[in-house]
């Protein structure tokens, strides 16, 4: 007697396991459905659902977001196949029942599908059978898969993901899943180390910044930051790359941080995880608020003292740099002037009087331009452009040749500029592209590129080299561009 008792318990266990790795719905049409994780090892599906509905389905199925869930058709062998369709929720069309590769119950029955689905998605499973030209649904499973339970993953400190940084240039910067908290236990952070982020975390002053890879992040409801037990501010910026948080600049005190999700079904749906930054010692006021007070007392007189210095001594700068610019434009003006003069004996030579009339004419309205700018370091592009045209029709006097000027319309017209900075490069492109060169055509754009005034200065001629020999005006020119930047 109590060899059958045992035998019948025995048969009702295994007969409750094989329920809980096989389910099987009651309707027309039964529907087989087992759910695995990656292992291979199986839920209890009775475990991921409210119930059953009057087809014997499950109603609200949740299974895990780890798992794969597997569907058979138990009745349906290839003899019997005909007329039935199933699809899922990504197939756009019903397909043809096959695929008779299923064992149950010592034969070969149909294999919907083994499907693996994201976490947070839905999935569904129809069946119909088509008889004649009517085509009925005789299965409709819908099922959700959980979210992934959100957690803090690893912990880096900012010392460290400075070191990554240099380490890791063009790499995945946080791709430390192998990380070991040995170097934490040794400087006294904590004192476990290993690959388990410590519980016992306790930070210097100077370690301030923390950046959390948190698992899930893309499902997280809710981040909860709290401070000697107050909530803190939580700002967007702490968030980098959508998994990976950061928290800068934190004052002493307790933290605690907490990452939810509250739409996941089973399991934990939020994980904490709490530091302590410490306030360095010798910041705590009283003992040491005398000697802050000398200190700052000490550094006021001291900055006093050496901005005057800097004062006196930036005034003697400007000074010497006026003094040197003055001195360069001296130099400039009687250079141009020289060789102005010369193309009007040039004119006299011929006995080209009306040229040299008129050469003379322009060359005094020049000069009177720069001797009315002559204590400007500066002026508009629009005065430039003007000197620049004068400069070129005296010039295009004695040689022919084009010229013109183009300046950007995006450009505004009242940026400073050099006075006469164009002037040695415009002599230079006459004297060695329309004269050894023979260029017929002299071009001066001026326009902004990467935040940079481009003047820039062309002619079409034929030259042996494109070595440039600095010239007296050109070296000038630079020299007055670099005294201009000491100065401002």
């Amino acid at each position: 007697m109590m060899r059958i008792l045992i035998s019948v318990l025995l048969f009702f266990c295994c007969a409750s396991v094989k329920a809980q790795q096989t389910f099987l719905s009651a309707g027309e049409l039964p529907l087989g459905i087992q759910v695995k994780d990656r292992g291979g090892n199986d839920y209890n599906i009775l475990s991921y659902c409210d119930g059953f509905d009057e087809d014997g389905l499950p109603i609200n199925l949740i299974i895990p977001h780890d798992a794969i869930i597997i569907f058979f058709l138990p009745t349906i062998t290839v003899e019997n196949s005909e007329g039935y369709s199933f699809a899922t929720r990504t197939d756009s069309k019903p397909k043809s029942v096959k695929n008779f590769v299923h064992d149950y119950e010592g034969k070969k029955v149909s294999l919907l599908g083994a499907i693996s689905h994201s976490p947070g998605s839905k999935g569904s499973i129809r069946v119909n059978y088509k008889k004649g030209n009517q085509s009925i649904e005789l299965i409709d499973l819908q099922y959700g898969i959980d979210y992934e339970s959100p957690a803090v993953d690893e912990v880096l400190l900012g010392s460290e993901l400075v070191e990554l940084l240099k380490e890791s240039y063009g790499k995945d910067i946080f791709d430390v899943t192998t990380r070991k908290y040995d170097v934490w236990q040794e400087k006294g952070y904590s004192s476990t180390g290993g690959t388990t982020i410590p519980t016992d975390l306790v930070l210097p002053q100077h370690e301030n910044s923390i950046y959390i890879n948190i698992t899930g992040n893309y499902d997280v409801t809710e981040l909860i930051i709290e401070r000697n037990g107050k909530l803190m501010g939580f700002e967007d910026s702490y968030m980098l790359y959508n998994w990976f948080m950061g928290l800068t600049d934190l004052k002493p005190g307790d933290y605690k941080l907490t990452v939810v999700n509250d739409q996941k079904a089973y399991g934990d749906k939020s994980d904490t995880f709490e530091f302590i930054i410490e306030q360095d010692f010798w910041k705590t006021w009283g003992y040491w608020l005398v000697a802050a007070l000398i200190v700052t007392l000490v550094a006021f007189v001291g900055y006093r003292i050496n901005t005057r210095r800097k004062l006196k001594s930036a005034d003697l700068l400007k000074q010497l740099s006026e003094a040197e610019l003055k001195a360069i434009r001296s130099q400039l003006n009687p250079h141009f002037l020289f060789n102005a003069l010369n193309a009007i004996q040039n004119l006299v030579n011929k006995n080209d009087t009306e040229k040299a009339n008129e050469y003379i004419v322009k060359l005094s309205r020049l000069m009177r331009t720069v001797l009315s700018q002559s204590d400007e370091t500066l002026h508009a592009i629009v005065d430039e452009i003007q000197l620049s045209k004068l400069y070129l029709s005296l010039e295009n006097m004695r040689t022919p040749f084009q010229f013109d000027i183009e300046l950007a319309d995006s450009l505004n017209q009242n940026l400073l500029v050099p006075t006469m900075i164009l002037q040695p490069y415009l002599e230079n492109a006459v004297l060695h592209g329309v004269g050894n060169g023979k260029a017929t055509r002299v071009t001066v754009k001026i326009f902004e590129d990467k935040g940079y005034l481009v003047l820039e200065v062309r002619d079409n001629g034929q030259h042996q080299s494109t070595i440039i020999n600095e010239g007296r005006g050109m070296s000038l020119g630079r020299e007055r561009i670099e005294i201009i930047k000491k100065q401002l």
